[in-house]
């Protein structure tokens, strides 16, 4: 009767590439109320120096080769690392020697404790080329985490450019480090805008406001039937 779409980007999808009929799709936004709780034992983020963190399956589809181009116009007291695991690790490792930042890029693979990376992130990262919904920058943003990401697909929904995070295009290096500098250099910006972000996880994207979007899609569904 209904199809409920994650994201506005992926209604837009159902309806023009799959060809749905507007009518009946709903957009209800993943809800999440707290970071992930751990779940196994793992490496613990360093205890020193910046931490640029992106949360991603090693993936094309992530744009985390974009991350480590940038890396060598980045402080050099950051680290870049990635948490996830994936076929695109060895060519990332080779990016990494050719460009001479191998040991600024920390690949630990998928960790137990999340939260406790995201709380040791200066700047978190998501460099997608195309996304579903972008679960990751939701996390950041309710650690308070200042959030670079790509203009694309669903990531705008999620990120107020300028507001909760910098919005910069896709397969851009120069864009992605000029954004992440910059927040690097001003610390009360990235802490106003991380605490802008959190503020906006918890009022846009609530397990309250999902459920209540559900509700409301199969109220319509309900309502549709009754009437036919």
């Amino acid at each position: 009767d209904r199809v409920v779409a994650i994201t506005r980007a992926l209604a837009r999808f159902t309806v023009d590439r799959v060809g749905l009929p507007a009518r009946k799709v709903d957009v209800v936004h993943y809800g999440l109320d707290e970071l992930p709780a751990p779940w196994a034992e793992g490496p613990p983020p360093p205890a020193e120096g910046r931490l640029l963190l992106a949360v991603a399956r090693l993936t094309e589809q992530k744009g985390l080769d974009v991350a480590v181009r940038a890396l060598p116009a980045i402080p050099g007291d950051v680290r870049l690392a990635v948490l996830g695991e994936g076929p695109a690790r060895p060519a990332l490792e080779a990016l990494a020697r050719e460009l001479g930042v191998e040991r600024r890029l920390l690949l630990p693979g998928r960790v137990g404790d999340v939260a406790a990376w995201l709380e040791r992130a200066a700047v978190v990262v998501h460099p997608a080329r195309w996304e579903g919904f972008g679960l990751a920058v939701l996390e950041a943003m309710l650690a308070s985490r200042p959030v670079v990401a790509t203009a694309v697909s669903s990531i705008p929904e999620l990120v107020a450019d300028g507001e909760t995070g910098v919005l910069v295009p896709p397969d851009d290096p120069d864009a992605l480090a000029s954004a992440v500098a910059a927040l690097l250099q001003e610390p009360e910006r990235a802490e106003r805008l991380g605490r802008a972000g959190r503020e906006r996880a918890r009022s846009e994207f609530s397990v309250a406001a999902m459920a209540s979007g559900t509700l409301s899609a199969y109220g319509r569904a309900l309502a549709s039937r009754r009437a036919s």
